[in-house]
């Protein structure tokens, strides 16, 4: 029986010969070179490779053959193997862009994604699922939506407007899923039909046709799964599921640079997340987060880093490890360039020297607060610029800071909308107005009053427990008599 490499070799044409001569030139490894050179001899003579083992074995390696030493012409055969399917399938992908509009659109996607040129990536994206809703081809549909919904959490600052864009594109890919899932059931059940129908005529019995089900079967199913009750559970029962989900995943992906390896650095960046906001466990966050990193760097996938590299930073500063954390930060300096949360690292640097006492660097590491930011951050950059004249000694400043920001939450009408950001607004608001109090009981009353709506706050919503404005503020309250 010939070899795998014997044939693949037989069916290669002369250009595709000489593409692949070129590919191991590429590969830069002699023994590789001289190996293809003398199957190539033998097979125009030919005379079968497996006879000539020994022979080749000399030749390529240019020493006697043991068979302790068999193992090395065995692995060249497979390398030899690998760059010539290499080069069958670039060859097979090149006519497949040629005659394939589709296929093409989904790669042309791709390179527009990585370079972030994101109009010309939607005006493809819409011409692609065009053409796709035309020619009824609800897979490529499912792809492109896929494609949408990566580029929509790439595109730049987190926001509610981009989360609700992301929700939209995956109801319509589990539409055009729908869609496929039941076409090709009945293109399949169609196919069986035909087949059936000349076993009936031999009567010849048949096992029944499967129906469709959703039922879940498999490990990476059941990992899927996990992973959604870990977002939609409430209390212990998310960190469980996390857990579960981090667990089962990791015994399914083991391979750096593939999608399900993405999904267990996924795993453990939600596991830290809830060990954080759950338990409130900030070492086995941070400590979990690490993990997650260690894994991304092996993935090799940029995109990733950042995100999780701000769940470590904020486990860590949750856990009072401030200086760990600008350690960090200067380790990682290109953090701060990531479009999407790049200005989140530098809050929460500044946060660090403000819990460390040190106003000056404080000051001069805050950013610009613009509206660009997503609200949310907006408020929490608004915060530092009250905070750091406090620490600077200018109560004045502190509260004119605080009460433009309070102002700024009555002409945008945000008050009704954003009950629970006006509500921590009044509350530093009611702080720094304390300071200037006249007598002992007047500020102590203040604090008691300031102290029993934060514990409100925090009964009625736990997020706001750590968040660090609150933090701070809880920790000036506790001197303020």
């Amino acid at each position: 029986m010939k070899l795998r490499l014997e044939r693949y070799i037989e069916a290669l044409n002369d250009e595709e010969r000489a593409k692949v001569e070129v590919a191991i030139a590429r590969e830069r490894r002699q023994h590789l070179a001289v190996l293809w050179q003398e199957c190539c001899r033998l097979i125009a003579a030919g005379e079968a490779l497996a006879s000539h083992k020994i022979e080749l074995y000399q030749r390529v390696f240019g020493e006697t053959y043991t068979k302790q030493n068999d193992y090395r012409i065995r692995n060249e055969f497979r390398l030899l193997v690998r760059v010539i399917e290499r080069v069958l399938v670039a060859e097979h992908a090149l006519t497949k862009l040629e005659r394939q509009e589709l296929f093409s659109d989904m790669l042309l996607l791709e390179v527009l994604s990585q370079r972030q040129l994101w109009a010309e990536f939607d005006d493809v994206l819409a011409a692609a699922l065009a053409k796709a809703t035309r020619e009824h081809d609800y897979a490529r549909r499912v792809q492109l939506c896929q494609e949408a919904i990566a580029a929509t959490l790439r595109k730049g600052t987190f926001s509610h407007q981009r989360m609700l864009e992301t929700i939209e594109w995956i109801d319509q890919a589990i539409t055009a899923l729908a869609d496929y899932a039941v076409t090709a059931y009945e293109q399949l059940a169609a196919q069986r039909s035909t087949t059936e129908h000349m076993l009936d005529a031999e009567q010849i019995a048949y096992p029944p046709l499967p129906s469709l089900s959703l039922e879940r079967t498999t490990a990476l199913q059941q990992y899927y799964h996990l992973k959604r009750k870990a977002v939609a559970y409430t209390g212990e029962q998310r960190l469980e599921a996390a857990r579960a989900s981090a667990e089962l995943i990791s015994s399914i992906a083991i391979e750096p640079g593939t999608a399900l390896f993405a999904e267990r650095i996924s795993a453990l960046g939600t596991l830290a997340v809830l060990l954080m906001t759950v338990a409130c466990d900030y070492a086995a966050s941070a400590q979990t987060s690490l993990q997650a990193i260690e894994l991304a760097e092996r993935h090799s996938d940029p995109t990733i880093l950042p995100l999780l590299a701000y769940n470590y930073c904020s486990a860590l500063m949750k856990a009072g490890a401030y200086t760990e954390v600008l350690d960090f930060l200067r380790d990682k300096p290109a953090v701060f360039e990531d479009v999407r949360i790049g200005f989140r690292f530098a809050l929460l640097r500044t946060y660090a020297y403000i819990f460390l006492g040190d106003a000056q660097a404080a000051q001069q590491s805050l950013p610009t607060v613009s509206r660009r930011y997503p609200i949310g951050e907006y408020h929490y950059g608004w915060y530092l610029y009250a905070i750091i004249a406090y620490v600077r000694g200018e109560t004045n400043d502190a509260l004119r800071e605080v009460d433009n920001l309070r102002k700024h939450f009555m002409r945008q009408r945000l008050r009704t909308t954003l009950p629970t950001e006006y509500a921590i607004v009044r509350m530093f608001h009611d702080f720094f107005s304390a300071l200037g109090y006249e007598t002992s009981q007047r500020r102590i009353n203040a604090r008691r009053r300031i102290e029993a709506a934060l514990d409100r706050l925090v009964e009625s919503l736990p997020y706001y427990r750590d968040y660090l404005p609150l933090l701070w503020l809880r920790k000036q309250l506790a001197a303020l008599t």
